[in-house]
């Protein structure tokens, strides 16, 4: 079983993802959480081929999100195509673990809205990512982008801008495929109990 959890910077899903987990494997369940953006191969490969290593990723991204210049390298382009075939890998992997819950810290789909507003998206690649499955169980938090800028730290965080677009981009691909929205202005808990009553309504856990 898949569940999946996506949403803007600062909405809260590795923490609810987190507690989550702990509260699945109180109840017994064997349960893999998985990171957001965690490539399974592709970073090993090109640190081997010392092309480009996540750190640079991290780098340039930081640098568009600051200055909004474009990356010009070619492996930034053909990027989003390499990343979907790993996605494809990664699910065909996911649904031969049997009897594990894999947990995902953000999910494909949140791929194609990062590469939406660094500029690396066009039509094809909407429509390649928003084809990948749909989780068991796929939840889009929804925050302010105010309350999102203040919740990540001061070193860690784009401008106001930022979010309010990712928002607007969360928003339309939940539309699209049709995924419930949580609102996480409200208390831990509340955002806590609120996930768990989703999750329990569309599986028997």
């Amino acid at each position: 079983m898949i569940i999946a959890f996506m949403g803007n910077d600062g909405s809260g899903k590795t923490t609810v993802a987190k507690e989550i987990k702990k509260i699945l494997e109180k109840k017994g369940k064997k349960v893999d959480y998985r990171p957001g953006f965690d490539h399974v191969f592709l970073d090993k490969l090109l640190n081997l081929w010392g092309y480009l290593t996540r750190k640079d990723t991290k780098e340039m991204t930081k640098e568009y999100l600051d200055t909004g210049r474009k990356q010009k390298r070619f492996l930034f382009k053909i990027w989003p195509y390499f990343i979907f075939f790993e996605c494809c890998f990664v699910y065909l992997v996911s649904i031969f673990k049997r009897k594990t819950i894999i947990i995902f810290d953000r999910y494909f789909y949140d791929y194609l809205i990062s590469y939406e507003d660094l500029g690396y998206s066009n039509f094809f690649i909407r429509k390649m990512f928003l084809s990948l499955p749909k989780p068991d169980v796929g939840l889009v938090f929804d925050v302010s982008p105010q309350t999102a800028y203040q919740r990540k730290k001061a070193g860690d965080k784009a401008s106001l801008d930022y979010y309010k677009r990712q928002q607007r981009r969360y928003l339309k691909m939940a539309k699209a495929k049709d995924l419930p929205v949580i609102n996480t202005e409200k208390t831990l808990v509340k955002t806590i109990n609120e996930t768990l009553e989703l999750i329990t309504k569309e599986t028997k856990i």
